[in-house]
């Protein structure tokens, strides 16, 4: 039996091949795990000696066997001084373009269940199907997201409906049992945190440009222009028709709606995706240290939080980290900084 070095510094990494068949494992100094929901974002890692090949799996423990990360090898380097490893998250296996019938769920996670299994679970295309991937829901939300046609960007679903309506995947896997467990639903705690407390080591702030962003939208059937129906964002963040306790200046636009479902519906789906975006235009970055007691940066992704700096107050969602052995810098919001990060955003939205 292998024994840790150093209890404090060493982490344990584990090969596996994608039939979970065990490929390699070794001693690695604490990472720095890096996690971005919107863009997948990849983790580097470095040991002295690996066996790795593009493609596998990878687990990443602590000295109590907690896992710190897990991933899929992206990229494996060799040199004269050892194996760098560059991993994406598991959630990368659903950076894919696929078909979907949209009528077939009015539940948002229900309607990504569906397109898992569809493609990754029970396709027709046995090679196509993943060893021991099972899919579950954990709660349901009303709703659908404005997509232009059957075809469109998975990962590009799975960020919207985070976004939107605050429903996160979380994946995981189990090379022992052989299997990858995705559960898809809304995290059901939230969190107020106050940016000026002691525990908190740096904070940098971004807002959006929430100004000048829509706050009304009137819908037109394509089929039919007399029917329409116009929305408006309020204050609280509601979206309905009620022209009352209105948000002013007035920003406003008229869409098409080409659907074969009922007009109402979908119209609210569209308004609702809409003037909804903005409530988590922001980039809140807070670093704390990971025994500080007084916050919790192991939040799951997709926490809402309101985050309270002096006299201002700002609602946002836990959207990535970055952790290492003493530090966590947790990164709420839909807004990026990095220009590779705005990029794959721009992308993924024009897809």
């Amino acid at each position: 039996m292998w024994r840790w070095k150093n209890l404090r510094t060493l982490f344990k990494c584990e090969v596996f091949a994608r039939d979970y068949t065990f490929r390699s494992f070794a001693p690695i100094e604490s990472p720095e795990i890096q996690f971005d929901y919107l863009t997948a974002e990849k983790t580097t890692l470095r040991a002295v000696k690996i066996d790795a090949k593009k493609g596998d799996l990878i687990s990443v423990t602590d000295q109590n066997g907690v896992v710190a990360y897990q991933g899929i090898v992206d990229d494996v380097e060799t040199d004269k001084t050892g194996v760098t490893i560059s991993a994406q998250p598991l959630m990368a296996l659903f950076d894919v373009d696929v078909h979907f019938d949209r009528t077939t769920s009015s539940k948002i996670e229900q309607f990504i269940a569906g397109i898992i299994t569809d493609n990754f679970i029970s396709s027709h295309d046995a090679l196509q199907n993943i060893t021991g991937m099972t899919v579950e829901t954990t709660s349901e939300t009303t709703g659908a997201l404005n997509l232009k046609d059957n075809i469109h960007s998975f990962y590009e679903i799975i960020t919207k409906s985070l976004t939107a309506y605050g429903i996160a995947i979380n994946m995981a896997f189990d090379p022992q049992n052989k299997a990858i467990t995705v559960t898809v639903g809304k995290v059901s705690e939230s969190a107020v945190i106050e940016a000026s407390l002691q525990a908190i080591v740096n904070k940098n702030i971004i807002i959006g440009d929430s100004s000048g962003q829509l706050n009304k939208v009137t819908i037109y059937n394509k089929a039919d222009e007399t029917q329409n129906v116009t929305y408006y964002l309020h204050p609280n963040g509601k979206v309905d028709t009620n022209n009352s306790d209105r948000i002013t200046p007035v920003f406003f636009a008229a869409q098409f709606l080409e659907t074969d479902v009922d007009f109402d519906t979908a119209a609210y789906q569209k308004a609702y995706e809409a003037l909804t975006p903005q409530q988590y235009d922001n980039m809140i970055e807070l670093t704390a240290r990971n025994d500080c007691g007084v916050l919790d940066t192991s939040m799951a992704i997709g926490t809402e939080v309101l985050v309270i700096d002096g006299d201002s107050s700002y609602k946002s969602i836990l959207t990535g980290y970055t952790r290492s052995q003493d530090i966590t810098k947790m990164t709420f919001g839909v807004v990026r900084a990095d220009l590779t990060k705005i990029l794959i955003l721009e992308r993924r939205a024009n897809a």
